[in-house]
């Protein structure tokens, strides 16, 4: 169980709130709960297991906010900035600076940290179980503390898998399972990366929370300019920072999460056409039909069809 309370002490109270009432990114089969106050809103998406548990937590505060963490559970975590920053201030008087497309490993029970007016913060947790370490291959490597780390794109893909997920309760729980023994996998696998000199620390940041949100809003066309003002940069950065990172322009970032997520459900739900259309971001069934056929030369229909050898 985690406690939240202000600098001063005042504890963050929360109310559990409906899922289906929530804007914005969620974590499909996780319980809300919410802190509404006149300075600040804090919402925590939780899904628990036996072996793991997983939270998304959003933090939007209206003036600069010191917030203290007390974690009671004697999990092992990985953190993972989606959006904003995390700036965390150990007891021991260690700090660690989390951007957008970083993350650590750490079991620090009891830490502070700041969240600015204009920025907010999303990150993503993962409670790993000793149990769930002795059942992972290499396990023993999972230690923490660790340094701020380039999350992979696989890592990273793998995390879009989890909040996208699809599936009805057993398949979804199975599902997550699967997924967090991947992410413990290429944490151990994939050696830590530099990403272009070029870019400062802040820009690549930027360009992975604008990601993130392009992620998160697959129905949204964002100009360039509105996302540099929600990632708090300037549209050069975007411009040049994507095909950097990503090999492709924002505009057609957009286009490759969409196609991907309409060949995961193409590929792994029985869910009809035009459900898959408004879930990958298109206002009608032909729109979607006619880019994707215009991409893979061939129907989203005979793409299921070939995908499970009926074509």
């Amino acid at each position: 169980m985690t406690e939240i309370t202000l600098s001063t002490g005042q504890k963050v109270l929360f109310k559990s709130a409906p899922v289906k009432k929530f804007r914005g990114t969620r974590l499909p089969g996780a319980d809300l709960r919410q802190a509404i106050e006149d300075t600040y809103t804090v919402s925590f998406h939780h899904f628990t297991t036996d072996l793991f548990q997983i939270s998304l937590r959003n933090f939007v505060c209206a003036t600069e906010q010191s917030f203290r963490i007390i974690e009671s559970d004697e999990y092992i975590r990985l953190e993972t900035v989606l959006t904003g920053e995390l700036h965390i201030k150990n007891p021991d008087g260690s700090e660690t600076n989390l951007l957008p497309g970083q993350y650590h490993i750490t079991k620090e029970k009891f830490y502070e940290f700041e969240i600015k007016p204009s920025q907010g913060c999303q990150y993503f947790v993962v409670y790993i179980s000793p149990a769930l370490i002795e059942q992972t291959p290499m396990g023993e490597t999972i230690r923490p503390p660790s340094e701020p780390r380039m999350m992979s794109d696989t890592m990273r893909e793998v995390i879009n898998r989890i909040l996208d997920n699809p599936f009805e309760e057993k398949l979804r729980d199975a599902s997550y399972d699967y997924r967090i023994r991947e992410l413990l996998f290429y944490h151990i696998s994939v050696p830590p990366f530099t990403l272009p000199g070029e870019m400062t620390p802040a820009e690549i940041a930027a360009v992975y929370a604008a990601d993130a949100i392009i992620a998160a809003n697959l129905n949204v066309h964002y100009t360039i300019p509105e996302l540099a003002r929600m990632v708090h940069t300037n549209v050069y950065v975007l411009k040049t920072g994507f095909p950097k990172i990503f090999g492709v322009s924002v505009l057609d970032r957009l286009l490759q999460r969409k196609m991907d997520r309409a060949k995961f459900l193409l590929e792994t739900t029985d869910k009809q056409i035009q459900e898959i259309s408004e879930l990958s971001g298109y206002e009608t069934p032909t729109g979607f039909i006619n880019a994707f056929k215009k991409i893979f030369k061939i129907s989203p229909k005979d793409w299921r069809k070939k995908s499970r050898g009926l074509l």
